[in-house]
């Protein structure tokens, strides 16, 4: 059994009656960088603003009913998706997390969507030097559950490589008392999160590849976005991208400084920080910045990657 499947059955959306009329809208927004498409098993998916605003299947459109101006949890298929409807539930989208923002909540899938403008393949401001995000929030089928990863980009050289995103006052990226013992500190939860995905790559890496081959395809035809590179290999270790809340300017920033609560060197070559800078010692060690200003629009995900490569073949497991 495949780990992950991707396909489509339905051809272009723009003969999908409920998408039709604001087609180019989405594929206008796409190229600008605020819209992200990702393709499920026979579902294409649109996120923004960090939510999922749009699932599209191949006869119906759905969305959450929080973004349909409704209070009940679960979906809602739209009869039909009018320019001004689409519009409206894009602003309940961005109108929610704002107002989560506001009051001191960030949830991960917010941070990703800062990466979109700068990042996804299909953006018209994507930086031809930097690795390029085909897919997000990606779910495959790990030895015990279903995994699911935040980040997914191809690089240059034809390698898919998988990033996951964590706040740094998330719980799980510190380290944590044993109570039982009252002498030993475990692990932060995130460890053991990593080297589960580490797993599933290693086992699963054709099946991964095969999938986002066909993605491009997929893509291609059912949005008329360009075709991404055929992606040969998956890279076997996970980074691990951390930001935090500047509270001087009311935003969230890929991680400036140190992570002073936290000590754990089994994972220090996981950690990204200053937008950019990789810690390989103590989390208490300053490390050099990449990115003094530490906001997400400098991040310099080349020079990442190409660190984490160069620190060598020692994996997690072998530490």
């Amino acid at each position: 059994m495949a780990i992950i499947e991707r396909c489509w059955k339905r051809g272009t959306l723009k003969g999908h009656k409920k998408i039709n009329p604001v087609y180019e809208q989405i594929t206008k927004d796409i190229s600008e960088g605020c819209v992200f498409p990702a393709v499920r098993e026979n579902e294409i998916h649109l996120y923004y603003e960090g939510g999922r605003a749009f699932r599209v299947k191949p006869k119906s459109v759905k969305t959450h009913r929080k973004y349909n101006g409704e209070c009940r949890d679960g979906e809602v298929s739209l009869y039909e998706l009018t320019p001004g409807l689409y519009a409206d539930i894009k602003e309940r989208c961005r109108g929610r997390h704002v107002k989560r923002l506001q009051n001191g909540d960030c949830e991960e899938g917010w941070i990703v969507s800062r990466l979109f403008r700068r990042f996804s393949y299909w953006s018209r401001y994507a930086e031809s030097e930097q690795p390029k995000l085909v897919d997000i929030e990606v779910r495959f089928r790990g030895k015990a559950k279903t995994e699911k990863i935040d980040l997914l980009f191809l690089e240059d050289d034809g390698r898919l490589r998988f990033v996951e995103v964590k706040r740094q006052d998330d719980p799980r990226t510190r380290w944590r008392y044993d109570r039982s013992t009252q002498s030993k500190w475990r692990n932060p939860e995130v460890l053991d999160q990593i080297r589960g995905y580490e797993d599933v790559l290693k086992d699963g890496g054709k099946s991964i590849v095969d999938a986002y081959g066909q993605v491009r395809g997929i893509l291609a035809e059912a949005l008329e976005l360009e075709r991404f590179s055929e992606p040969i290999a998956v890279c076997p270790r996970v980074p691990l991208l951390v930001c935090r809340r500047d509270a001087k300017h009311g935003r969230n920033t890929w991680l400036q400084g140190e992570l002073g609560t936290c000590e754990n060197d089994e994972i220090g070559d996981h950690l990204v920080v200053d937008g950019g800078s990789i810690e390989t010692g103590s989390y208490r060690t300053r490390p050099p910045s990449w990115c003094p200003d530490g906001q997400w629009e400098r991040l310099n995900l080349r020079e990442v990657f190409g660190k984490i490569d160069n620190l060598g073949a020692t994996s997690l497991r072998g530490r």
